[in-house]
């Protein structure tokens, strides 16, 4: 009895342990992503016209610029501050780039449109830092984050 109590003893305590910092960035991040998801949608709808066509087109680079930033996560010295400043220029700038694509330019969806997606990038980026960073127990920490992130993205998408 007391060898398998150590273990379990100490998984039980390791999921009551207070929330990490990477852990609450985690879900702050999956509810901002997702929300901006949601604000894509909606924007590219209205640039392009609301087909299923545009859905996919939108949904496919989300997730396509997400992964392009995971990959630049591990590949790049950590500039947090820097990719949250070029991430939230990229935000504050998409309005204007909707105006140039509606009003002006209207671009091609797989040409200028993909503008709309630069700040993924930086949400994915995001992600791979913050997840290695949560990860000192694998399997414990990354599925504390996970869960926080995947709520996050919950309650973004219904917030938004």
């Amino acid at each position: 009895p007391g060898a398998t109590e150590g273990p379990r003893g100490s998984a039980a305590e390791g999921m009551r342990r207070p929330l990490s910092r990477e852990e609450v960035l985690g879900f702050v991040l999956g509810f901002l992503s997702l929300g901006y998801e949601m604000f894509l949608l909606r924007l590219v709808s209205l640039a392009h016209e609301p087909r299923p066509y545009t859905f996919a087109f939108t949904l496919l680079f989300f997730l396509l610029f997400w992964t392009l930033g995971v990959w630049l996560a591990g590949r790049t010295a950590d500039r947090s501050a820097r990719i949250l400043a070029a991430g939230a220029l990229a935000i504050a700038l998409m309005p204007l780039v909707y105006a140039a694509d509606r009003w002006q330019q209207k671009f091609a969806l797989y040409g200028g449109g993909l503008l709309f997606f630069l700040p993924c990038l930086c949400f994915g980026a995001m992600y791979g830092r913050l997840v290695s960073a949560a990860a000192r127990v694998w399997g414990r920490d990354v599925g504390r984050f996970y869960a926080l992130n995947t709520l996050g993205s919950c309650l973004g998408i219904l917030f938004f």
